[in-house]
C-alpha cells in the first residue's frame, strides 16, 4: 500500500500508527526508498534513499474520492547521501549512509520524488566530491517539494561547510525529465567562500578558481537549457583562468549583470542534471549594471 501510494519501491523496518482525526497516521523507522534500476548481488535495490524515520499522514476522504491512495503529510528526517561527478561534469548519487554501493542518476531522484504531492526533508546533509578531488558539503538542510500534475516546485535551505547564513534554492519546473524541463531557477548565496563548489564547473572556456562574495541569481530555462539568466553580486574577489592560460583576478565587485542566449542550444545539449555547468554553453551576450 506504501508503494502504491508513493510510486517507489519501499522497504521498512517497523512502524507505528494513531489517528488524527479521522485519518491515520503513521511512524516509520528504517524506510528505505529505491531511486533506481540497480540491483545489488542479493536482489535488494542497490541505489537507495534511506531515512532514520518518516511520519505519515493519509488523507482518507480524498483518498476515496479519487480511489487511490492520497497522502496528506509526508515527513522524513535524517537524510545523508553524496554526490559525486564523474570526467564529463555531470553529478550522480554516490554511495549512500547505509544504502549500498553503486551510482544513481540525478534524474532518478528527480522522478522519484516527484510522485509525491508533497514531501517535506528535515535534517538533510549533503556530501559533494567534484572531480578534482575537492570535497564540500552542506548540512543542516530542509527542503520542501511540491508537485501539482507536470508542475513540480523544490525549495531547499542548506548550510554551506559552517557558515553563519544559509544558501537558499529555489525552483518552479514544468516536465517529466529534469534533463528537458521548462520552468525557472533561483540560488540565493550569502557571503563566503564558493571556491570548491565552482573550482570543477568550466563556464564555457573560462574555469573559476576562486570565488569570495555572495549574491542572487536566477536562470530561466527551456527544454533543460539556460535561456536567460539575471544575476545580482556583491563579491570580496573572484579568480578566472582564461582560454590564454593566464588568471584574472578582481576584487570588491557590486553591481548586476544580465546573460541572454544569442543561439539555439545544440541538440545535443547537456541538460541541468547531466551537466549543470554545461546548460550555460554557447553563445551569450552579456549586460552590466
Amino acid at each position: 500500500e506504501f508503494r502504491e501510494a508513493t510510486g517507489l519501491p519501499v522497504s521498512i523496518d517497523s512502524l507505528s500508527g494513531d489517528f488524527n482525526g479521522f485519518n491515520p497516521e503513521v511512524d516509520i523507522t528504517g524506510l528505505r526508498l529505491a531511486v533506481g534500476a540497480e540491483v545489488s548481488a542479493d536482489g535488494s535495490e542497490a541505489s537507495a534513499l534511506v531515512f532514520d524515520r518518516a511520519s505519515i499522514i493519509v488523507d482518507v476522504p480524498s483518498s476515496i474520492w479519487q480511489r487511490r491512495w492520497v497522502l496528506e503529510q509526508f515527513i522524513v528526517e535524517r537524510l545523508e547521501l553524496s554526490l559525486v561527478q564523474n570526467e564529463s561534469g555531470g553529478w550522480q548519487l554516490g554511495s549512500m549512509t547505509s544504502s549500498g554501493e553503486g551510482t544513481t542518476d540525478i534524474n532518478d531522484l528527480y522522478q522519484a520524488f516527484r510522485r509525491v504531492s508533497r514531501l517535506d526533508l528535515r535534517d538533510v546533509t549533503i556530501h559533494f566530491e567534484n572531480n578534482v578531488g575537492d570535497r564540500f558539503s552542506l548540512s543542516n538542510g530542509a527542503a520542501t517539494i511540491q508537485n501539482r500534475g507536470r508542475d513540480h516546485f523544490i525549495h531547499i535551505d542548506a548550510t554551506n561547510d559552517g557558515a553563519p547564513r544559509q544558501i537558499q534554492i529555489s525552483l518552479e519546473l514544468q516536465g517529466d525529465n529534469l534533463n528537458g524541463v521548462d520552468g525557472s531557477l533561483h540560488l540565493a548565496l550569502p557571503d563566503g567562500d564558493y571556491s570548491s563548489i565552482l573550482r570543477s564547473q568550466a563556464m564555457g572556456e573560462v574555469e573559476v578558481l576562486e570565488m569570495l562574495g555572495g549574491g542572487d541569481f536566477w536562470v530561466r530555462l527551456e527544454d533543460g537549457q539556460a535561456m536567460e539568466s539575471v544575476a545580482s553580486f556583491n563579491l570580496e574577489a573572484i579568480s578566472l583562468a582564461m582560454p590564454s592560460g593566464e588568471q584574472l583576478t578582481l576584487e570588491a565587485i557590486r553591481g548586476a549583470a544580465r546573460l541572454d542566449r544569442q543561439d539555439d542550444p545544440a541538440a545535443d545539449a547537456p541538460g541541468i542534471a547531466a551537466d549543470p555547468a554545461g546548460m550555460m554553453s554557447g553563445t551569450w551576450s552579456l549586460s552590466l549594471d
